[in-house]
């Protein structure tokens, strides 16, 4: 977590350390006009990263502990009205800039990682019943294979 600190703020504080490799042959009057441009897309990058560990931490977790329905369900309703439509009609028909575009898809991990640690930090998932119960009158295939008893 201390490593993600820091490079997020390396993003934000120097971007130009990050820039400099691809920036070595390149012809200086073009790395002039992209600099600026790469800068601020370092930016949403930090933002991004940030929320997207939220993201796959707390999803995991949530998922693992037989949340699933709750993850399902937001990934498809935050994809559908955070990231794809307003991509959409933000490039497409509002022919909008490239910041724009990070903004929508920065928007939609950020939503989706504070959704899921919220989701979390309720701890609805601690009631659920990840193994179910035996089910009777279900033959198993492997009927001479003994069962493993789990206790919790």
């Amino acid at each position: 977590q201390r490593q993600m600190c820091i490079r997020d703020s390396l993003y934000v504080l120097v971007p130009g350390i990050f820039i400099w490799p691809f920036s070595a042959n390149a012809d200086p009057a073009e790395m002039g006009e992209i600099y600026p441009v790469v800068a601020v897309l370092l930016r949403f990058v930090a933002v991004y990263s940030l929320f997207d560990t939220l993201n796959i931490v707390f999803a995991s977790a949530l998922k693992g502990a037989g949340d699933t329905r709750y993850v399902m369900y937001m990934l498809a309703c935050v994809s559908a009205c955070v990231l794809v439509v307003p991509s959409y009609l933000a490039i497409l028909v509002f022919h909008t800039s490239l910041y724009f575009a990070w903004f929508i898809a920065s928007a939609y991990v950020v939503l989706l990682g504070i959704a899921f640690l919220a989701r979390f930090r309720g701890g609805r998932w601690r009631s659920m019943r990840v193994i179910g119960e035996h089910v009777p009158g279900l033959s198993s295939c492997h009927a001479d294979v003994p069962a493993a008893e789990y206790e919790p």
